[in-house]
């Protein structure tokens, strides 16, 4: 996990992280800079650095380039267009880190779908990973499969689904996001265990039990390298 506790002035920043499709229209964008004071300003930013990428080879890895004293680290993938842009005096690395961190978190939320119609469609998950990668700036996380399981954990409780429908939600998107042999035996525990507490469920052991799923699920990355060891 990346995380910086620093201070504004010393701690690594991000400017706006943009998700463009192939048209250089706006999937998602976050500002986290008053360097585009208007929304006409962003959006000339977002033309110009889309038009000036648009003939790179970056599907493969991240590019990076130098744009109006800043630099963009950029990626594409089918019909979407991912970028980080940051200072001209920022870590190109830490940058790299914040698009990698955002490309694969989105595509283990979109089941590696990774095109604008699922994008559109899944488009709140989307705000809600920019949401836990930075925070009006400052970088918070840059490691995909915490990004995506915080997600499915605010998704979960903020649904309204009936608790069955929440758990088995949480439960089939964590076999994407962290495959092997443990997650299958968590799988079977949290499946037997809600059998038996579904008849005693009352509004605050539901809440109980569903921290504890989401929780554990945001917890489950330190145990996959114990899965690799026995898988």
């Amino acid at each position: 996990m990346a995380y910086f506790s620093a201070s504004r002035d010393s701690c690594p920043s991000v400017k706006n992280i943009l998700l463009l499709d192939s048209e250089g229209k706006r999937i998602a964008v976050k500002y986290y800079s008053d360097d585009w004071p208007t929304n006409s300003s962003k959006l000339a930013f977002e033309k110009s650095v889309f038009t000036k990428t648009l003939k790179t080879n970056a599907r493969t890895e991240a590019e990076i380039a130098m744009f109006e004293n800043n630099i963009v680290i950029y990626k594409f993938v089918q019909d979407l267009h991912f970028f980080v842009t940051g200072g001209d005096d920022e870590n190109e690395l830490i940058l790299a880190a914040v698009l990698q961190g955002f490309f694969d978190a989105v595509a283990l939320l979109l089941r590696n779908n990774v095109d604008k119609r699922e994008a559109l469609e899944n488009l709140d998950l989307i705000l809600l990973s920019l949401d836990e990668i930075v925070d009006g700036g400052m970088i918070l996380e840059t490691d995909a499969s915490s990004i995506a399981a915080k997600v499915a954990a605010h998704t979960a409780a903020d649904s309204g689904a009936p608790l069955s429908e929440q758990v088995m939600n949480l439960l089939s998107l964590v076999y994407i996001i962290f495959p092997g042999l443990i997650i299958k035996k968590m799988h079977k525990i949290f499946s037997f265990f809600f059998i038996l507490v579904q008849p005693f469920s009352v509004d605050r052991s539901v809440s109980n039990f569903q921290f504890c799923v989401s929780f554990i699920f945001i917890r489950l990355n330190s145990s996959i390298n114990l899965a690799c060891l026995i898988g």
